[in-house]
């Protein structure tokens, strides 16, 4: 099932053009580096490995039942996220955005992007798994409609239990 919404979305915040797009292959290596500094620093501080190298990014952009997409400004990227998409049900990998660029709703119009690729699609909800003490991130999803399921714990390895969440997408759109 190889989703598609659009090939680029451009907005405006602020003086500044934000441009959302498919990742390229010549983006992966920007994005492992992206998701080992901004997703698992914190996790690999505790010993465990990079899970997601620029091997497994490649594979995602490249799988039919997958999408990823990259928020770029002024030709830099600046956010990027990832969803693996199943028959009822959408599961948000990844989503990350640099430091500089948090608060300025980068995040929320990722994240809106790919659900609405899962609602096109026919796709009812979006599950996903944050660090437990990730209070950022819990506040975001938490803020995006997504409700929190329950804790895994040693989910990303010892000591760091994941929070399940989850998020109807249906009901807001009926």
């Amino acid at each position: 099932m190889k989703l598609s919404y659009l090939f680029e979305e451009h907005m405006m915040f602020g003086r500044d053009l934000l441009t959302i797009r498919y990742a390229r292959r010549e983006d992966a290596r920007v994005l492992a580096s992206m998701t080992s500094a901004l997703i698992e620093s914190a996790v690999s501080q505790r010993g465990t490995s990079q899970r997601w190298g620029e091997r497994r990014i490649l594979g995602h952009m490249r799988s039919p039942n997958s999408m990823v997409i990259v928020a770029q400004r002024r030709n830099r990227i600046v956010g990027f996220a990832a969803m693996l998409f199943h028959d009822e049900e959408a599961h948000l990998l990844l989503l990350a955005v640099t430091p500089s660029e948090r608060r300025q709703g980068v995040g929320r119009q990722l994240l809106q992007w790919l659900e609405t690729c899962a609602l096109n699609a026919g796709i009812s909800s979006v599950h996903l798994e944050v660090v437990l003490d990730n209070h950022g991130a819990r506040f975001f999803y938490l803020g995006s409609g997504y409700e929190e399921l329950g804790v895994m714990p040693h989910y990303y390895g010892r000591g760091y239990a994941g929070l399940r969440m989850w998020k109807e997408l249906w009901k807001d759109n009926m």
